[in-house]
This record gives structure tokens, sequence and C-alpha cells, in this order.
């Protein structure tokens, strides 16, 4: 058996629950003051909305005939995502810090997904994949949040 979407989503579900943790870990710091750790609340909250759509697109695909993804594509798919790596800086003291950090970092998110999604289409027909329109919701979620992060910056 081959690699499907569902195996694509497991691995940005758990880019998603690493960025939760990360959140979590930042507002355990004593140095963080209390508006910047009700920030961080809500960033958390997002954070396991969208571990929540991931995880319903997820069962949603398990149910369909799913078209495999060629071995060297989700080879590809795979090395970006693990390269995708980051770490909390150690210089937040602000939620201004905080939230150009987060909209950095979304931003980074939303280029990952969307060079995963171009990955996947090698003809036409590939953009009405299940796989495709799976990524095209995220992208969709993923575009609202760094707008909605954007207009704290202003």
């Amino acid at each position: 058996m081959g690699y499907t979407i569902i195996d694509v989503l497991d691995k940005l579900i758990k880019v998603e629950e690493n960025g939760h943790n990360m959140y979590a870990a930042i507002g355990a710091k004593d140095s963080i003051d209390v508006k910047t750790k009700l920030v961080l609340r809500v960033f958390e909250k997002e954070q396991n909305k969208h571990i929540v759509i991931y995880k319903k697109l997820r069962e949603q695909a398990a149910k369909k005939n799913l078209e495999e993804i060629d071995f060297d594509i989700y080879d590809k798919v795979s090395n970006l995502i693990s390269k995708f790596i980051y770490s909390y800086p150690e210089n937040i003291v602000d939620v201004k810090d905080l939230l150009r950090f987060f909209f950095n970092l979304e931003k980074e998110k939303l280029a990952l997904t969307i060079s995963i999604q171009g990955l996947l289409v090698r003809r036409l027909k590939d953009m009405d994949s299940h796989a495709y329109n799976a990524l095209t919701e995220i992208i969709k979620e993923k575009e609202k949040y760094v707008g909605d992060i954007q207009i704290f910056l202003k």
C-alpha cells in the first residue's frame, strides 16, 4: 500500500501539535507577563482548532478511495516537512514580539502547505484530487489566520 493524503495530513498534524506545545512552553516561562500569556492562550486555542480541522479532513479522507501519492513526491513532501523545525525565541518580552514571531511562523507554515500542494500536482487532473482539495482547505484556513495576526500587528 502506498502513501496517500492521510500520510501527509498526519505529518501536518504533527507540525500543528509541535506549535501548540511550543506556545505552552513559552507561556510556562516566568518572565512572560500576563498580557502575553493571555495572547498565548488564544494562539493555543487556534492551534487546537487547526488540529481538529486537519483530523476531520483525515477522517473524511479515510472514508474515500484515495489516489496514491508517488513515492518520489511523498519523499519530497516528507523532506519539506521534516526540515520545518522551529524553535521558540528566547527574546520575547511583550505581545508585539510574540505577534511578530507567530506571524512569521504561520506565514512559513502557509508557504509549506502551498509547496506541498504544488508538489502533488503533476497533471491537470491532479487538481481534482482529494489530496489537492484537502490542502486547499488548509491553505484557506492558514491564509485567514495569517490575515488575522497581521491585523493585530498594525
